[in-house]
């Protein structure tokens, strides 16, 4: 069966039960209901041509050790198609082997990313209680990291803007490919943020009693990629991403101070609606709220007349 998960949400629900916007509507619903597009994690059949080119593009310019960490990601994306054509070819049938084949085919990356967000929890719980004590330590910090580029990496909307300018390339089939594709940059991501863990600067935000923070289909935003020209990614300089932790709270990280640092200060309502303005700018199709009329405020009179 699809797994269908989302724990991060939970910060957001009353009695598991949240606020969505989407498409011009309105609604509460469950979380387990909502940023679920079915089989988006199902792996595809990628050609080999689909993998010269992901190791031409992503693999080879990468230095070590991401590139053969890198490398590594490529058997979990490919092995179990091979294995049915294999069995396939053979002109064999076997219905239990071809049902747990086609099971692992939706389930594997799934289940990754579940194993990340499992790791993590504890991790955000604490973030949540504006405790970041935990990046002291090396594995929970290479853990958290991993995870931040995760869910940068895992949206809809990082796969459409990451896959349209490559699907001119002759003979690339990048839908198929961008399971493994994500993958290897969130690997990246999450690396570099943890070789420059010397440098980063933690800022708790926390909202005023009167006003709620929304989250959205793409959670974690880079604020100095805001304004960039089209198809201009930003430098390693530009990058401060905020992460809306609960509906009280936030969390902005930078890499550039001198040591590592950690402050925490109290947003105003304005501030509060420019960052909400913000995540629904940079969400595709969905906005969370805990309430109604967070969300409604979120969306400005303009959508709230769609």
């Amino acid at each position: 069966m699809k797994k269908r998960r989302q724990h991060y949400l939970g910060a957001w629900a009353t009695q598991g039960q949240l606020w969505c916007a989407t498409r011009g509507k309105c609604f509460r619903t469950s979380t387990e209901n909502v940023a679920n597009e079915r089989d988006f994690y199902r792996l595809k059949e990628m050609s080999e041509r689909d993998l010269q080119i992901v190791e031409a593009l992503v693999i080879a310019p990468a230095t070590d050790p991401l590139r053969e960490l890198a490398r590594s990601w490529v058997p979990h994306f490919n092995v179990f198609h091979r294995i049915k054509r294999q069995w396939e070819a053979g002109g064999q049938s076997h219905p239990e082997l071809e049902k747990l084949l086609d099971e692992n085919i939706i389930n594997t990356e799934e289940d990754l990313h579940a194993s990340i967000e499992l790791k993590a929890l504890p991790l955000l719980a604490r973030l949540r209680q504006a405790d970041a004590s935990f990046l002291s330590d090396d594995d929970d910090c290479i853990y958290f990291f991993w995870f931040v580029g995760m869910q940068y990496m895992r949206t809809p909307g990082m796969a459409r803007d990451v896959v349209e300018p490559v699907r001119e390339i002759p003979g690339f089939n990048a839908d198929a490919a961008w399971g493994l594709m994500r993958t290897i940059f969130a690997t990246n991501l999450g690396y570099g943020f943890y070789v420059r863990r010397q440098t980063l600067r933690l800022m708790f935000l926390d909202t005023p009693a009167d006003a709620e923070l929304v989250s959205g289909d793409q959670p974690i935003v880079n604020v100095r990629a805001i304004g960039l020209p089209e198809g201009q990614p930003p430098s390693e300089s530009e990058i401060e991403l905020y992460y809306p932790l609960t509906p009280t709270r936030a969390l902005l990280m930078a890499f550039d101070a001198r040591e590592p640092s950690t402050e925490r200060r109290s947003l105003t309502n304005a501030e509060t609606a420019a960052y909400n303005k913000m995540t629904v700018n940079a969400s595709r199709e969905q906005i969370y709220a805990r309430t109604q009329e967070a969300l409604m405020a979120a969306r400005g009179p303009q959508e709230q007349q769609q």
